[in-house]
């Protein structure tokens, strides 16, 4: 189970990555930045795109904020940032 995140836990500005020096980070930024502008539906659609474990597009919830910040964006986010470290 995933615990709640609040909105004020979590913004997804303050996720900051390496300099785009290899081609997996400047994906994950260009990930990020997709998600930042265009919300859940980006999130959605990117997630469609990979292999995420864990993860089920249902499982995503949609809301009308611009980036629904919840436990389950968190994860994804943090699973992104450690793929672009490595």
């Amino acid at each position: 189970m995933i615990p709640t995140i609040k909105a004020d836990d979590f913004k997804i500005e303050d996720f900051r990555f390496p300099a785009p020096d290899s081609r997996i980070s400047r994906q994950v930024e260009k990930i990020i930045q997709s998600v930042y502008r265009e919300g859940d539906s980006a999130l959605a659609a990117w997630t469609c795109r990979f292999d995420c474990p864990g993860f089920e597009i249902s499982d995503i919830p949609f809301s009308k904020n611009k980036v629904n910040t919840n436990g389950i964006s968190k994860k994804l986010l943090q699973s992104l940032q450690g793929a672009s470290q490595n």
